[in-house]
C-alpha cells in the first residue's frame, strides 16, 4: 500500500496530466494547463471503516467538494463513516475483552500460583536415579501432577503459533504507521486551494493536501485507535494461545481468533455499498518529497522490511514465552520430560504413541 521507502522514496510514480482531472486543477500546473504533477510518494486507503472515515474527512475538508456535492451529503457521509468506525472498534474491543475475561482467565487460573515448589518437586522426580513418579500423598507433588496431567501441550507448539499470530498482526500495525507518515508528508491545505481531485475514471480520489486540524483528527480517530487495538489483540491473542492446553484446540482456536482482526473489514463490507467500497480502495494520498532517506525503496522492499518484521516477530515470541511466562514454560518443559518417562496408557496397552524415523512420539 505504501509506494515509497521509509516515509519516502526517490522513485517516481505514474503521472497523470492535470488538464484531464475531472474534479479541479491543482495550482502547480503551468499557465497553459499542460504541466505534469510529479509524485514520488503514494499510500492507498484501506477497505475498512477506518479507510472510509479518512476518505470522508478528506472530502469534508476540501472546499471544492462542497461546490461539486451537496453539503448535507458530505456531512452525512462523515457522520455515518464515524458511526461505522466507532461500531467496528467497539465490537473488536468488546469481544476481545469477553475472550480475555472468560476463556483466557479460565485457562490461566490453575497457573496463577507460585510454581516454584511444584517445579522443584517435578524436577526432583525426573532427575532421581532411577526417575520416580510423583506421589499423590504429598500435597505439593499432587498439585504438580494435576497441573501436569491437565496440560496436553507439546513443546514449542505455543511458540510456533504465537509467531504466526505476531506475523498476522504486524501488517496492520505497520500499515497504520505508514498512514501516519503519509499524512505528515502531505502539505497543509490553505483556505484558497483544493486538497484533492478525481482521477480520469471519475471515482479514484487523490488526496494531495490536508488541513492540519483534519490531519490530527484523522490520526487520533483512525490510526491511533487501530494501533492500540491491534496491540491489545496481539497481547490477548498471545495469552489465549499460550494457555490453550492441547494441540488440536490450539490450532483450531488460533484460526477462530483471527476473526477479531477482520471485524472492521466485515463491518465496512456488510454495511456500505459495493460502489463506495470500490471508491475507497482506489483512492490514495500522493505527495512530492525532496528529502533524502537512509535507505532506498529498493533496499527496503528487497530485504530490510523482511528483516525488521522477522526480528520483531521473533522478539515477541522469545520475550513472551521465555521471559514473561518463564515459570509456566519451565514447568511445562519438566512436565514434558516426566510424561516421556512415565506413560499413562489405557489398561492392557503396553506402550502409547508411535515410533517413526527412530523417534518415539509419546502421548502427552
Amino acid at each position: 500500500h505504501f509506494a515509497m521507502g521509509v516515509c519516502g522514496s526517490s522513485g517516481v510514480l505514474e503521472r497523470a496530466p492535470p488538464s484531464e482531472y475531472t474534479h479541479h486543477k491543482l495550482e502547480n500546473e503551468d499557465e497553459a494547463g499542460q504541466g505534469k504533477l510529479d509524485f514520488n510518494g503514494e499510500y492507498f486507503l484501506k477497505g475498512t471503516t477506518g479507510g472510509a472515515l479518512f476518505y470522508a474527512f478528506a472530502k469534508f475538508a476540501d472546499r471544492e467538494s462542497f461546490v461539486k456535492e451537496s453539503n448535507i451529503n458530505l456531512m452525512l457521509n462523515l457522520l455515518f463513516a464515524f458511526l461505522l468506525n466507532t461500531i467496528a472498534l467497539g465490537l473488536v474491543l468488546g469481544l476481545t475483552f469477553l475472550v480475555y475475561a472468560y476463556p483466557i482467565e479460565e485457562r490461566e487460573d490453575p497457573w496463577e500460583v507460585d510454581l516454584g515448589k511444584e517445579l522443584a518437586a517435578l524436577r526432583s522426580a525426573v532427575s532421581a536415579d532411577p526417575p520416580r513418579e510423583l506421589s499423590v500423598d504429598d500435597v505439593i507433588e499432587k498439585r504438580a501432577l494435576d497441573l501436569c496431567l491437565q496440560d496436553h501441550t507439546i513443546r514449542f507448539t505455543q511458540a510456533m503459533l504465537i509467531f504466526i499470530w505476531a506475523v498476522k498482526m504486524l501488517p496492520g500495525i505497520v500499515d497504520n504507521f505508514w498512514a501516519v507518515c503519509a499524512m505528515l508528508s502531505l502539505p497543509t491545505a490553505n483556505a484558497d486551494r483544493p486538497g484533492c481531485y478525481l482521477e480520469q475514471d471519475g471515482e479514484s480520489l487523490v488526496i494531495t493536501h490536508l488541513p492540519r486540524g483534519y490531519g490530527v483528527a484523522t490520526i487520533l480517530l483512525c490510526q491511533l485507535p487501530e494501533v492500540i487495538i491491534d496491540i491489545i489483540i496481539l497481547c490477548v491473542g498471545a495469552k489465549f494461545l499460550y494457555f490453550c492446553n492441547c494441540l488440536s484446540g490450539l490450532i483450531l482456536k488460533s484460526m477462530a481468533f483471527f476473526f477479531l482482526t477482520q471485524i472492521d473489514e466485515i463491518t465496512h463490507t456488510g454495511l456500505t455499498s459495493s460502489h463506495f467500497q470500490k471508491q475507497i480502495k482506489q483512492s490514495s494520498l500522493r505527495w512530492r518529497s525532496e528529502s533524502k532517506h537512509l535507505v532506498s525503496r529498493d533496499q527496503w522492499d528487497a530485504w530490510l522490511s523482511t528483516a525488521l518484521r522477522l526480528s520483531v516477530s521473533i522478539g515477541v515470541v522469545v520475550y513472551y514465552t521465555q521471559f514473561f511466562q518463564a515459570d509456566v514454560g519451565n514447568f511445562r518443559q519438566e512436565c514434558f520430560k516426566y510424561k516421556a518417562l512415565f506413560d499413562r496408557c489405557a489398561p492392557g496397552v503396553p506402550r502409547c504413541g508411535m515410533h517413526a524415523f527412530g523417534v518415539y512420539f509419546f502421548q502427552v
